[in-house]
């Protein structure tokens, strides 16, 4: 296989964040705020099925080239309601072209298939007879990605733990969860916040692409920040500065920059339940 080859698809799956998690013995990188919420008595039987932790190995095809095997994954069915599902979708690093990171997804279940969707790509999980595998399929950006994943029940009972906010100021813990929209130059945007204490969160950027603006997708995982006196969020990327403050009206307000300050878009967001 030619480097030049290797490379192209590696960049690809930088730009469209194909996932990788933890498998086995490899540890990527997930939420300390997990909660896995069984499925009430109404709920179908595939979704029941459905809730817990699920891994495996992505294999992909992209402009005619097959790579097998090339990135391990874990998606966690969180919440299954009324057909509406919440996941966590988390990957791992490889060598120097993809940095380990997670983000929260939402979708819905249909007989005994989900289909989580992003800005980035669509991910399906398809159940065959055997409630404890599923047949995984994630296309984006010109690329198809296949997988099969094996539940985890051990791992299922260690993450089902929820992080405890409840002494934490209101104006903290709010920031804690997903929010979306769009800045106001038309980019769809994601921000994944998760709380750490009463000073520290992690956040997960993510857009979608803007053709008018000649904008692709991206991610800016994992990013660790402080949080000020006034409960603003600064983040230094170095070439760009991203502004984060919780608004009086419950909206997420962000703003984006260069450091010279040559150009600026902003949006407000809201938080998905």
């Amino acid at each position: 296989m030619k480097n030049t080859a290797k490379i192209g698809f590696l960049m690809i799956l930088v730009v469209i964040t194909l996932t990788a998690c933890a498998t086995g013995s490899i540890n990527t990188p997930l939420p300390q705020t997990i909660n896995i919420e069984q499925s009430g008595p109404n709920e179908p039987k595939e979704a029941v099925d459905f809730i817990g932790v699920w891994e495996g190995i992505w294999s992909s095809e992209s402009q005619g080239y097959y790579y097998s095997n090339v990135l391990s994954t874990t998606i966690v069915i969180e919440r299954i309601k009324d057909s509406r599902v919440k996941a966590i979708y988390s990957w791992g690093s490889w060598d120097t072209y993809i940095k380990e990171g997670w983000r929260r997804m939402f979708g819905e279940i249909k007989n005994k298939t989900i289909i989580l969707k992003s800005d980035m790509g669509v991910i399906t999980l398809d159940m065959g007879s055997n409630p404890l595998v599923v047949s995984a399929t994630m296309r984006g950006g010109g690329f198809t990605a296949t997988a099969t994943l094996h539940k985890n029940p051990q791992k299922n009972q260690q993450l089902g733990i929820k992080r405890d906010l409840s002494h934490l100021p209101e104006k903290i813990k709010a920031y804690n969860g997903t929010w979306k929209g769009y800045y106001n130059n038309g980019t769809p945007t994601t921000m994944d916040i998760e709380v750490i204490s009463e000073k520290k969160v992690i956040v997960t950027h993510t857009w979608g692409d803007n053709p008018s603006k000649n904008l692709k997708n991206g991610v800016w995982p994992l990013m660790e920040a402080e949080i000020a006196k006034d409960g603003s969020i600064t983040i230094d990327r170095g070439n760009r500065i991203l502004s984060i403050k919780l608004d009086k009206d419950g909206t997420l307000y962000i703003g984006l920059n260069p450091p010279d300050g040559s150009w600026y878009i902003d949006g407000n967001l809201k938080k998905v339940e």
